[in-house]
Formats: structure tokens, sequence, C-alpha cells
């Protein structure tokens, strides 16, 4: 089975840590941190809002709308507190799960 991912990583030199943000196409947003060399610290992941959410005002919304804007809240944020190295800059890839 294969799913497509939208995502990246990037790196803080200064202080030793990376960051990994991904969107899978079912519309769940994964994030994982930690230092350099180390495994990294999983986030719980985040269903989309279309998704656990059965209400009028989601109606008719792709699940993958609110992950994919967070997914560059994220991006910016990050840039702005110093991680500026792209280890694995934003792209589109597709997973053998």
């Amino acid at each position: 089975m294969t799913t497509l991912t939208v995502g990246f990583r990037l790196g803080n030199d200064t202080i030793s840590r990376q960051v990994t943000v991904l969107v899978t196409a079912a519309g769940v947003l994964h994030r994982a941190h930690g230092l350099y060399g180390k495994p990294a610290r999983l986030s719980r992941p985040a269903p989309s809002y279309a998704l656990t959410t059965r209400t009028s005002a989601f109606e008719g919304e792709t699940p993958l709308a609110r992950p994919l804007a967070d997914l560059r809240q994220y991006h910016a944020s990050y840039t702005k507190k110093g991680y500026a190295r792209a280890l694995i800059p934003p792209g589109v890839a597709r997973l053998d799960v």
C-alpha cells in the first residue's frame, strides 16, 4: 500500500535540532522533532477537522485543506525560530506503508 505525503524537514544548526512535518493523503498532519542524530520525538497525529467533525460547517470541505494550511504555518513559524537549514526541502513523496 502506498500513500502520498507532502512535507519538509528543517534544521537549526545553532541548537542542533531538527523538525519534520508532513501531511498524508488522508488529511492527517504528523510532526516529529529532536536532536540531530537521535531518534525523534513524535507528536500525536492531528487528523483534519473535516474527517473528525460531522457538522454542516465542514460539509463539502476536502480533508486536505486545513492540514495543508497548517503545514505552511508550521514552515513559517519554524523558519522564524531559526530552523533555516533545509534538511529535506518541501516536496511531495510517495511512501510504501
